[in-house]
């Protein structure tokens, strides 16, 4: 019907930072967030919020293999850039990159 296109932004890049904060806290996770349309500060930003859900996890290992506490919070990392960040910014004419905001949840 739409020549396969995907034009249209996700559901989860249409509701502000807080509600998927929310909404990710309810699930089970702790949220960290990447964001952003500069390649270098969102390079920086990444490994900054690994470093971060790395010592989450290793907090999270010690805890319960020291202290056997079993109640923990998994870390998980929410990516916020533009469609079609670091690709072409057009194809035959059309606009690609930043046609739409879309987020890419990924769980680590």
């Amino acid at each position: 019907m739409n020549s396969y296109k995907i034009s249209n932004p996700t559901i989860l890049s249409r509701i502000s930072r807080e509600e998927l904060h929310n909404l990710f806290s309810g699930y089970g996770w702790v949220p960290y967030y990447v964001e952003g349309d500069d390649v270098d500060l969102v390079h920086q930003q990444m490994a900054y919020q690994l470093e971060k859900v790395v010592l989450h996890i290793k907090e999270i290992q010690f805890n319960a293999r020291e202290k056997g506490n079993i109640e923990y919070r998994f870390p998980m990392i929410i990516l916020r850039t533009p469609k079609g960040w670091t690709g072409p910014k057009f194809i035959d004419g059309k606009k690609i990159e930043g046609s739409n905001i879309i987020s890419v949840i990924n769980v680590i």
